[in-house]
């Protein structure tokens, strides 16, 4: 077995990998969530390849959206996707962050201190809190492993077009 396959067994063994996107609209009181983009990776143990999963969900923010130039999401959008509030996605949320017996999740966003931050608002907004996960910040790679900003802005993209290829 190759150096390389040995040590993408031992990096994914029992681990699903939930790959994060936000999309936000600024407020008066902070940034609201307009789009949920997830991928979940695991290894499968049969054919040890790995299976995505990806979900979008729309999300109603309650206020205008401000930004649609940069992720062109428009009220009409999130009508046509039959949005619903935050709240409505917390617990298809939770499950999708919450590890199965004998099981780790890896939480992957790119620029994460922000995602998590806003997603902790949402959390808060709705009256709960958000749950302890492990995170892999692909921002903070790119710049630990020096990668030049014009290709690490390549891999936040890459990521995203991965689970949705309309976003």
């Amino acid at each position: 077995m190759a150096t390389r396959e040995v040590a993408t067994r031992a990096l994914t063994r029992n681990t699903r990998w939930v790959v994060l996107d936000l999309e936000t609209t600024p407020s008066d009181d902070g940034e609201h969530v307009v789009s949920i983009g997830i991928n979940q990776w695991r290894l499968d143990p049969t054919t040890e390849q790995p299976t995505p999963s990806p979900v979008e969900w729309f999300v109603d923010p309650g206020v205008p959206i401000e930004n649609t130039r940069f992720h062109h999401i428009t009220a009409k959008t999130l009508t046509d996707n039959r949005a619903q509030e935050f709240s409505f996605y917390i617990n298809r949320l939770n499950d999708v962050l919450t590890a199965r017996p004998g099981e780790k999740v890896v939480l992957v966003a790119h620029n994460a201190r922000f995602d998590i931050g806003v997603l902790h608002l949402e959390y808060a907004r709705a009256g709960q809190a958000f749950p302890e996960v492990a995170l892999l910040d692909t921002w903070r790679l790119a710049r630990w492993l020096d990668v030049p900003r014009s290709e690490e802005r390549r891999v936040g993209k890459e990521g995203r077009s991965r689970w949705s290829p309309d976003h």
